[in-house]
């Protein structure tokens, strides 16, 4: 059975090379869509014959970015990665093996690890291991939402299997970078609130950063991760307060 794969990608050129090579082997053919990037992400992508390349401006909508890659594919099967993200040896022998029998599994989607990465160091405590995502699922699928997509039709839990492998996931080599995301994250949160009839409380500001951190960082045991894992988590403090700042702002217009 073939697999196609798709990277959304955006000045992706620091683990690009990592990520392509870590799926070469079980994917019939790898789509790029690009965010206009402007440093080498492009030129990466021209050294692998399975790789086609499509540039389209990314906007406000993942979901809308990740559905136009979908429709680029040709598989019935469809893998996804995102450009920050290297399948783990385990992974790769796992899904080369899958490979020659998906037809005869009776699963529509599976799910994989991710190990995530916040200054160089893996967030092995509270929320953020294993962190399970779909990644293999049947071309018909959709997803929906501005950010953190999720499947628009839901799949029945005896048609999803959970492998083994894992994905590294380098989300933050330094603050500025976080900071960088935060705006833009934060935005799209707040507006997918605000369409929901949403609106800014004080109340709301207050609870939902402490809630953050009492359920990841105290209940999921975040904190024996060390000073490296109570930034992250405080960061996420911040980022639940960035949302509601971003609320009022759009309910004041």
């Amino acid at each position: 059975m073939e697999i196609s794969t798709y990277i959304l990608t955006k000045n992706s050129e620091k683990y690009l090379s990592k990520v392509v090579e870590s799926i070469y082997s079980f994917s019939d053919e790898i789509i790029v869509v690009d965010d206009c990037s402007n440093d080498k992400t492009i030129a990466i992508c021209g050294n692998y014959k399975k790789v086609s390349v499509y540039q389209r401006l990314w906007g406000e909508n993942e979901s809308e970015h990740r559905n136009y890659a979908i429709g680029l594919c040709r598989c019935e099967w469809i893998f996804n990665i995102d450009s920050d993200e290297i399948a783990s040896q385990a992974l790769i022998r796992e899904l080369d093996a899958l490979k020659q029998i998906l037809p005869t599994t009776g699963y529509e989607a599976f799910t994989v690890k991710r190990k995530n990465y916040f200054l160089g160091k893996w967030l092995r405590f509270g929320s953020e291991w294993p962190d399970r995502v779909t990644r293999l699922l049947k071309k018909k699928y959709r997803w929906t939402k501005y950010i953190h997509p999720v499947l628009a039709e839901e799949i029945p839990s005896k048609k999803i299997c959970n492998l083994e492998g894992w994905l590294d996931h380098y989300t933050d080599d330094s603050i500025g970078h976080w900071l960088a995301k935060c705006n833009m994250y934060t935005y799209r949160e707040a507006k997918m609130m605000y369409e929901k009839g949403e609106r800014f409380t004080l109340l709301g500001m207050f609870l939902a950063p402490i809630r953050y951190l009492i359920i990841n960082y105290i209940m999921r045991l975040g904190f024996l991760g060390g000073i490296n894992s109570l930034i992250w988590y405080l960061l996420g403090f911040i980022y639940n307060i960035m949302i509601y700042i971003q609320l009022f702002s759009l309910t004041r217009e």
